[in-house]
């Protein structure tokens, strides 16, 4: 929303005008990845669309039909190990669910939205967000990571098991959180 009261972009925007890999993405109609079916898209995808789950995009994690299946096989961003631009490439290639703007379904849409700081801005997201939110803010516990001198505040995640009781989900000293990680 800086961005957008710059006037460095606005929300009727379509996304292809700052990232033109996704400016002819179609919409699956049937089958599954590499070969689907598809249909243009009744009228391209928009900043607004990408904000409110109406972009056409999905997660991935569930298995109902070829677009979330391939979602799930090629473009999960954490499994990969890909960068913003990397993983958004990748994903352009792969159906939309639906026509931007005729549905909604909840979808990785908020991580293009960083991608698109990341452009816009000419600067990585993290760099965008410690600059012009966090560190004016004053949010000194806000990060992708929990570094080393923060770590005794740092919870242990438990979860319930099948008999009733809970074990260890994620032990602080071996957590993933803290190292930076490679997609923000």
């Amino acid at each position: 929303m800086i961005l957008n009261e710059e006037g460095s972009l606005q929300l009727n925007d379509p996304g292809g005008k700052v990232l033109p890999e996704w400016e002819r993405t179609e919409v699956a109609v049937s089958g599954d990845y590499p070969d689907f079916k598809t249909l243009p898209q009744d009228r391209p995808m928009t900043v607004r669309d990408l904000l409110s789950h109406q972009s056409g995009l999905t997660y991935g994690n569930v298995d109902t039909n070829g677009v979330e299946r391939a979602y799930k096989n090629y473009a999960q961003r954490d499994r990969f190990g890909l960068t913003l631009s990397e993983w958004s490439q990748t994903l352009s290639k792969i159906p939309l669910l639906f026509s931007p703007g005729t549905a909604w379904n909840y979808s990785v849409a908020t991580d293009l939205c960083g991608y698109l700081v990341e452009v816009i801005s000419g600067q990585p997201f993290d760099d965008f967000l410690n600059e012009r939110i966090i560190e004016p803010l004053g949010m000194v516990d806000t990060a992708f990571n929990v570094p080393d001198e923060k770590l005794d505040r740092f919870a242990a995640n438990y979860e319930p098991t099948d008999s009733g009781g809970i074990t260890l989900e994620d032990d602080p000293e071996t957590s993933p959180y803290r190292k930076q990680p490679d997609f923000l």
